[in-house]
């Protein structure tokens, strides 16, 4: 079964390694970005976890402070709250983004399925660039999305895992390939 999914992407382009999650979402594919709702949000606030039918899955994405710059977090949307203080989410919120997930959680509005995906940042400034060890984990955290959606979107044989590669072109792709045995091949008679 194939479910909606919303990706909300928190950030603020002209803060360095704030941008991130937004970078990210604009660089989903598009034949991904089309079995997807993706949304420049900036701030998210709880109206924005509010009103969606029941089995959309929704993915927020923003950069955190409180983990080495460049490295990925993925958690439950509703664990955030409790460790907000040790990751910092950083884009500059009306209310700190823990704080918004926990208002709409009291309203219901986030559920179990709902995702964080969230990448350590150093550079915050206005006007600041996009550290390096960010600026390296973009594709990284754009494949993250990128799983995300997919898995929620698309049905998968049973006993296929998705695999991600570089098929040498240094380009991230992806291909299933199948956990089920092989057959054994037939022997092949040298002496022909």
């Amino acid at each position: 079964m194939t479910r909606p999914v919303r990706v909300l992407a928190c950030g603020a382009a002209d803060r360095g390694d704030d941008a991130a999650g937004l970078i990210a979402a604009c660089a989903i594919p598009l034949d991904v970005r089309l079995a997807a709702s993706v949304e420049l949000v900036g701030q998210l606030s709880a109206e924005q976890l509010l009103g969606d039918e029941p089995d959309v899955i929704r993915v927020v994405v923003d950069c955190v402070a409180g983990v080495p710059a460049g490295q990925l977090v993925e958690m439950p949307l509703a664990a955030l709250p409790q460790l907000e203080e040790e990751l910092r989410p950083t884009s500059s919120h009306a209310l700190p983004l823990g704080q918004t997930v926990a208002m709409a959680a009291l309203l219901d509005g986030v559920r179990p399925h709902d995702r964080f995906i969230g990448i350590g940042g150093e550079a915050f400034a206005p006007g600041s660039d996009m550290s390096a060890p960010v600026e390296d984990a973009i594709p990284e955290l754009t494949m993250r999305l990128v799983d995300a959606i997919e898995g929620a979107t698309l049905p998968r044989a049973r006993g296929s895992v998705l695999r991600a590669t570089t098929g040498g072109s240094g380009v991230p792709q992806r291909r299933y390939v199948s956990r089920r045995p092989r057959p054994p091949r037939a022997p092949v008679d040298s002496r022909r």
